[in-house]
């Protein structure tokens, strides 16, 4: 019985070097049949390198056992359920967290032991984000940059602009959830 034309593959495949009496399906072979090694890449290549890490909280295990590679230079979106270890996995990345297990490397610095030399080349930006509400976002940015050991000149000014941000006013005012998490 045929497989179904959805699990077949027309492309050249290592099937097409055999014999034209010994190819399985004339060119066509199964997706399942081909098994190829792929080596596996150069930790200097990537920006992050997760092994088995697990983590748990009482009975709940999350992430467990995960395995990531992200070679530099590529966008990586993160997407599971709620529940499902996304921001723990994003925290034990961070150095926020410690791994019950497993290793953890951002830019070839671990996770836990090189966190802050990799806070010097990261940036993240949570989906909450809560400053000083009672400082304004010039003296949130001021402070900020002075617990980094400072900035390039000019930078503040230039990304202030970018982003049509008001120096003087409140943090509090730069928060998305304030005014809509209680309607």
């Amino acid at each position: 019985m045929p497989s179904h034309p959805r699990h077949r593959a027309a492309t050249p495949s290592i099937d097409d070097a055999a014999p034209p009496g010994e190819r399985e399906g004339h060119g066509e072979r199964d997706v399942g049949t081909a098994v190829r090694a792929v080596e596996p890449p150069d930790p200097a290549d990537l920006a992050v390198d997760l092994q088995g890490i697990h983590k748990s909280f009482g009975k709940a295990h999350v992430p467990n056992g995960v395995d990531l590679q992200i070679p530099r230079g590529v966008i990586a979106g993160f997407l599971g359920p709620n529940g499902s270890g996304k921001s723990t996995t994003i925290r034990v990345l961070l150095g926020l967290l410690r791994a019950d297990s497993g290793t953890a490397t951002v830019l070839g610095r671990d996770a836990w032991r090189d966190a802050v030399d990799a806070h010097r080349h990261l940036a993240y930006v949570p989906g909450d984000v809560n400053l000083w509400p009672g400082l304004t976002g010039g003296e949130c940015i001021d402070l900020l940059c002075r617990m980094r050991g400072g900035t390039r000149e000019g930078a503040v000014a230039e990304l202030t602009e970018r982003f049509q941000l008001d120096p003087r006013k409140k943090s509090r005012a730069y928060s998305k959830a304030t005014g809509r998490r209680s309607r």
